[in-house]
């Protein structure tokens, strides 16, 4: 993996579960013209699926609301510090974090005062030591 590998996080703002979120991660992958090999992750919250590609090696992707009353809520992703080359989970992997409502193209939630609708999606890529691959942003926007 050189400098220039770049992970893919393709996103949109629904909620795709089942044949629609797997059409959506084949739709991804064509997207940022990965091939049979690339890797794909899919991960959804409110009012948002992610897909996270990459050719280089294994991936993991997951998307989280900041607000724990929701299914999804309070994880991981949130909190966590915004931009690319946050600390890895563990030697080997390379992490990004994405703050959601900072992604042009993605409309923020709107809810009552007091709960915190901010969302964020974890991508996680096996990187060899030494690599730093860049995180790429797609936004495919739904009518």
């Amino acid at each position: 993996m050189s400098g220039l590998d770049a992970v893919h996080l393709v996103l949109v703002g629904r909620t795709l579960r089942g044949t629609l979120g797997e059409a959506f991660r084949a739709e991804a992958v064509a997207l940022v013209g990965a091939g049979d090999a690339a890797e794909s992750a899919i991960s959804r919250t409110v009012e948002l699926t992610a897909v996270a590609v990459s050719s280089a090696g294994a991936v993991r992707v997951r998307a989280s609301i900041a607000d724990p009353s929701f299914p999804g809520g309070g994880g991981a992703g949130a909190g966590a510090d915004v931009g690319a080359g946050a600390a890895p989970d563990r030697p080997g992997w390379q992490r990004f974090v994405v703050a959601v409502e900072e992604v042009a193209g993605i409309r923020p939630l709107v809810g009552p005062p007091g709960v915190d609708l901010a969302r964020t999606v974890t991508v996680e890529v096996a990187a060899p030591d030494g690599a730093r691959p860049r995180l790429e942003v797609h936004v495919v926007e739904r009518g």
